[in-house]
């Protein structure tokens, strides 16, 4: 991280000419839950508070470089240790024609969001051309904060997850698993002007090594693709990956896709209806998951579900109130395919949330639902952010 973050600062120092822009972002989360699943958490605590203070600094060098760096310290008061600091993006962007390249931490979505979304530590290189952008990146995910990368690929992993920070042995205890991550993709917003396209070829490499006392290293190669046609107020929507994994001797191979319709209401104010398929199936009884998300983030709203093993469809509804207010509704139904003791194991989510910004640095979201299964759940959960210059 020293060799990015100090030529940074040493061009900061010596640039006569250059826009500055600094601030703050402040969040205060309020959560009462019963959604205790089997995946990670790091509580069993059903109310949980949290508070998080977010400086950021940026800075743009001429009209080909810019620098931004900020950082988090969060407190949350159901965890221990209570205070958790974060390096969060830390981004150098040089520009050149057609050529953009990045180095540092930085934000990365793949077309399917649920596999792999959040920050990395590496390069990008991004290339602008009229038919489209192709871009390539190779990140390394063993200095970021494990609960912010969520990362939980093996049991081994899991077991590194719970185990809370401690600052005694803060080097074992912080960090997430080491994954070489890279990404080779394609985009493209209006493809003959009819369809927009997003494709891309990831994988990742278990850096962790192996021994007696833990696992073997599991890798997985993705192949996604992801098309949007829109047709007046309609949009349809069709996305598939091809998963491909290696654990122990053993490969396997998955097929995930989902598909969704999207419709802009004729009403008197701005309103969308959308429909979405996920389909996800697994018998469970091969060793490597139909889907292996880098980044584990939950299928669900109210429970934290698995994308992986799961048939789920989706409805919500979100409508513009007025300028300061928005609202959104929706159902989730779901079937588990990938647990051999709980084959078929269904499930239905009811959600809403309420967005009120009075202003443009402020807002305040207010959300929950329950979840209706053989094992209910509910969640409420309030966000109010404020954001500072």
């Amino acid at each position: 991280m020293k060799r990015i973050v100090l030529p940074a600062l040493s061009l900061f120092i010596t640039a006569s000419l250059g826009a500055l822009d600094y601030g703050m972002l402040l969040t205060q989360q309020l959560e009462a839950t019963d959604a205790r699943v089997s995946t990670p958490s790091l509580s069993d605590d059903v109310n949980s508070y949290t508070v998080g203070v977010e400086p950021r600094f940026s800075m743009i060098f001429g009209d080909s470089a810019d620098l931004y760096i900020s950082a988090r310290m969060t407190i949350n008061t159901s965890r221990e240790p209570l205070f958790i600091p974060e390096l969060m993006r830390s981004e150098y962007s040089l520009r050149h024609n057609k050529l953009m390249i990045s180095l540092g931490r930085m934000p990365y979505t793949a077309p399917f969001e649920y596999v792999v979304n959040g920050l990395f530590d590496g390069v990008k290189a991004s290339f602008y051309y009229p038919f489209g952008t192709l871009y390539c990146g190779l990140w390394y995910t063993g200095l970021l904060y494990k609960n912010e990368a969520n990362i939980v690929i093996t049991d081994d992993d899991k077991h590194a997850y719970l185990e809370p920070v401690d600052y005694g042995r803060f080097d074992e205890t912080y960090f997430a698993s080491r994954r070489l991550v890279g990404a080779l993709g394609w985009e493209h917003p209006s493809v003959a002007g009819i369809f927009s396209a997003k494709t891309a070829f990831i994988f990742q490499i278990d850096l962790n090594g192996a021994d007696e006392n833990s696992g073997a290293p599991l890798n997985s190669q993705y192949i996604m693709a992801r098309f949007s046609l829109p047709y007046r107020n309609l949009s349809f929507q069709l996305g598939g990956i091809l998963q491909t994994a290696e654990t122990e001797g053993e490969t396997s191979a998955g097929f995930t896709c989902d598909m969704g319709l999207s419709c802009y209401l004729p009403v008197g104010v701005t309103s969308l209806l959308s429909l979405t398929g996920h389909f996800s199936l697994d018998n469970g009884k091969s060793a490597v998951p139909n889907l292996i998300p880098i980044n584990s983030k939950s299928f669900g709203r109210i429970t934290d579900i698995s994308p992986s093993g799961i048939s789920a469809f989706t409805l919500d509804y979100s409508v513009r109130i007025s300028a300061v207010f928005s609202a959104m509704a929706g159902i989730l139904g779901y079937i588990q395919n990938d647990l051999p003791e709980q084959s078929g194991r269904k499930g239905c989510e009811i959600y809403a949330q309420m967005t009120w910004a009075p202003l443009s640095d402020i807002m305040v979201n207010l959300g929950g639902g329950y979840d209706i299964s053989s094992d209910p759940k509910w969640k409420i959960n309030v966000l109010m952010t404020l954001s500072i210059l």
